[in-house]
């Protein structure tokens, strides 16, 4: 949603070049302009492999997930998940964040497209 203050759903799309396991984290950073305060607990819809959810801190607009104990994030196929941030209060410009992946198997940083979170 480009609208200023209204809920804004992100959808990730990832593929790890190596499969992550339990405990390893995929860190999205740069989602700044939202008026989602920090959460521990931040809902992942079909976030599963996740534990469903993240830890969010809304000043730097970084998303940490950390793979579920009993989990894999396989390199076989797309993990896609959602998050619902609310966009900021007055217009802002879109951003384009990045995402890392941390562990056993890093996976090295990437720009994701097409910027987000712009309101009009």
């Amino acid at each position: 949603s480009t609208v200023q203050g209204a809920a804004n759903t992100l959808t990730f799309s990832v593929t790890p070049s190596q499969d992550m396991l339990a405990g390893d984290t995929v860190t999205v950073s740069g989602l700044v302009g939202t008026q989602t305060p920090d959460a521990g607990s931040l809902a992942v819809a079909g976030g599963a492999v996740f534990g469903n959810t993240g830890s969010w801190t809304q000043a730097s607009g970084t998303l940490v997930l950390t793979v579920a104990s009993g989990q894999t994030l396989s390199n076989a196929a797309p993990t896609v998940f959602s998050i619902v941030v609310v966009n900021k209060a007055t217009q802002s410009s879109a951003v384009s964040p990045t995402l890392v992946g941390h562990g056993f198997n890093p996976v090295a940083a990437a720009s994701l497209s097409p910027p987000v979170l712009g309101a009009a």
